[in-house]
């Protein structure tokens, strides 16, 4: 790990440390941005992790350098439905798309 990574994964530790609304809403697109493990559920990825990922990092999104999909800048977010095996990953879809400003329900 470079010295760089470690003075960012240390900035966002402590603001996550902090317990106020922003660091909840940080830790949510956090844990949103990889999306489910189950293949099935690709069209979740597809309608969900994918938009999150562009509103998060619309930067990133033009030029990738790592190995994500990402989602047309005008691309709809769709709520992961809460099949079998999936509720934890609908709930911090939901709740970073509400972060993110991206869903309102």
């Amino acid at each position: 790990m470079t010295p760089e990574l470690r003075t960012m994964l240390d900035q966002i530790d402590t603001f996550l440390s902090t317990e106020g609304p922003d660091a909840i809403c940080l830790w949510e697109i956090m844990t949103a941005l990889r999306g489910p493990d189950d293949w099935r559920q690709g069209g979740d990825k597809q309608t969900s992790t994918s938009v999150i990922r562009t509103a998060a990092f619309p930067k990133t999104s033009l030029k990738p350098q790592v190995s994500a999909d990402f989602a047309d800048p005008r691309t709809a977010y769709i709520q992961p439905s809460y099949i079998e095996g999936s509720p934890h990953f609908a709930s911090h879809s939901r709740w970073a798309a509400v972060a993110l400003g991206l869903y309102t329900g």
